[in-house]
């Protein structure tokens, strides 16, 4: 076999190779986290400040799975005179999984969800909220294992 027939034959697969790396990139669902990414991405300097307000308290937030419920523990501080607040988990496994709730603490500052609304799966925990007319603000990625 002559060098020419090998170039060409080199020349046919690298292109193959390019036509099939073409097809499996075509066949990817790429989705935002976010339908509104880019308008959220502008709101995010409240959600540091929120953060930064958490952060001043001390206390953190827990989050638990107990008694086949998760359970999100906030400090009493930043609950104290609770206005409006909203939970989100955000499934980064399955767009149709994410939860939305309205945040509405116990006195004890305990807030419960039943774990049938959630899959094994990663969440990402997204949760803001207004006491005492400060904005307040809590990320974390929460795994449910149990299934």
């Amino acid at each position: 076999m002559s060098w020419a027939y090998r170039i060409v034959l080199v020349y046919a697969a690298f292109m193959a190779m390019i036509f099939y790396f073409l097809y499996v990139a075509s066949q990817q669902d790429n989705q935002l986290m976010d339908d509104h990414y880019y308008e959220k991405e502008q709101q995010f300097i409240n959600v540091v400040e929120g953060a930064r307000n958490l952060d001043a308290i001390g206390k953190p937030v827990s989050v638990s799975v107990r008694e086949g419920n998760v359970q999100i523990s906030f400090p009493l501080e930043a609950i104290a005179q609770f206005k409006d607040g909203i939970i989100e988990f955000k499934c980064l496994s399955d767009q149709s999984k994410d939860l939305r709730l309205n945040m509405t603490p116990d006195q004890q500052g305990v807030f419960i969800i039943p774990a049938t609304s959630f899959i094994r799966a990663q969440y990402q925990l997204r949760m803001e909220w207004i006491s005492n007319e400060i904005p307040y603000a809590f990320r974390e990625k929460f795994y449910y294992l149990r299934s």
